[in-house]
């Protein structure tokens, strides 16, 4: 999924609906909901599974038309599935604009191809010419054999060169034999997609034991880092914070995001004896009381630490703890678990798609891609 700024001015003449949260779960695609009179389907000529851009806002997004029989939505309304409402930064009562998605400019060239014509040179070039893959590897073993099939064949259909945009990037923990027999699973996974790919865009991949992406991948590569954002976030939201970070090979990070968003800040002491059992120090706590907290890491997963720590900081007297994550994959109940906690709130970034997403990483990731397309074109 893809969300783009609003590339136009909202008009008086514009066809909106006021949005309702349903808490439909299409997993990663957008889908908004409407009823099968309603006005704006019948005005624009919308049917089911037809493409409609939607703008709030200063977002927009492409999403598939479900079309609903019956009284579930009232008259005026429309509902977004949960993907969408995330993307697009949704509240319940929003008015959301509606207008046909555009039709790409290669769109009459493919179909003269399809009923018999031919494909000049430049339609061609229209058709296939940098293809950019969007895919967050949140679940590798589900999406990569997809994305290594639509790699090939995009090359097949004459694609000059391939990219990926990969928010979240898979198996980088895993950076040595950590036990005997094991793969070294950064480095293979690296040398699949870059047989696969021109180059890649990612966000704060696991380098702790790296000094460069490059090391496990062999093409081109930009990695955007979100201690900026994170710490814009924190800044609007927190005042006289004090930033924890989980462990000493995060004290360069956690100072950035601390320094940016003008706040105190500690490193825990963490002792990992296995995926669920961590145990937490913070040192110098007597000298941040009154201040709020708010643990930060590059990955929540289990959330086992930051679950540790917030009640750790909850029994010294803190208040309640922010948790605040580059990269949400929330392995089985963690997020609930981290609420239970004691957490204020959790909050991720939107480089996998769930409803702690505050922080939005797309505007940087566009400006990575149009700087190495740029770069590609001397």
């Amino acid at each position: 999924m893809i969300v783009h700024a609003a590339r136009h001015r909202s008009t008086a003449g514009a066809h909106r609906l006021a949005l309702r949260q349903l808490g439909v779960d299409t997993y990663q695609e957008p889908v908004i909901y409407m009823r099968s009179d309603c006005h704006v389907c019948r005005a624009e000529g919308f049917a089911a599974r037809s493409r409609v851009r939607l703008s709030l806002g200063a977002k927009s997004l492409i999403a598939t038309l479900n079309v609903i029989h019956g009284d579930l939505l009232l008259r005026g309304e429309a509902a977004l599935s949960e993907a969408a409402w995330i993307a697009l930064g949704a509240a319940e009562g929003d008015a959301i604009e509606l207008a046909h998605a555009e039709p790409a400019v290669s769109d009459s060239a493919l179909r003269a191809k399809v009923y018999g014509g031919k494909l000049s040179s430049a339609d061609a070039e229209a058709i296939v010419r940098d293809v950019v893959l969007v895919c967050t590897l949140n679940a590798p073993d589900d999406k990569s054999l997809a994305l290594l099939f639509a790699a090939r064949t995009a090359r097949a259909l004459g694609a000059r060169r391939v990219g990926l945009v990969a928010p979240y990037l898979a198996y980088m923990r895993q950076d040595k034999r950590f036990h005997p027999g094991e793969a070294v699973t950064s480095t293979d996974y690296g040398a699949l997609l870059s047989g696969a790919f021109d180059w890649l865009v990612t966000v704060d991949p696991h380098l702790h034991r790296r000094s460069s992406l490059s090391e496990a991948y062999a093409i081109p590569n930009r990695v955007i880092h979100a201690a900026p954002l994170v710490a814009e976030w924190i800044g609007s939201h927190v005042s006289n914070a004090l930033v924890v970070g989980p462990d000493a090979e995060s004290e360069q990070w956690v100072t950035s995001v601390a320094e940016a968003a003008s706040a105190a800040h500690v490193t825990m002491e963490k002792t990992r004896r296995g995926d669920r059992d961590v145990e937490i120090s913070i040192p110098h706590l007597a000298r941040w009381r009154g201040r709020i907290p708010v643990l930060v890491d590059d990955v929540i997963s289990s959330g086992r630490a930051m679950a540790v720590a917030s009640r750790r900081l909850r029994e010294e007297g803190f208040a309640a703890p922010y948790c605040v994550g580059v990269h949400g994959l929330f392995a089985g109940a963690a997020y609930e678990q981290l609420l239970a906690a004691g957490a204020k709130a959790v909050v991720t970034t939107n480089t996998v798609c769930h409803a702690s997403n505050a922080i939005d990483v797309s505007g940087v990731l566009l400006q990575a891609v149009k700087a190495l397309l740029k770069e590609k074109e001397r």
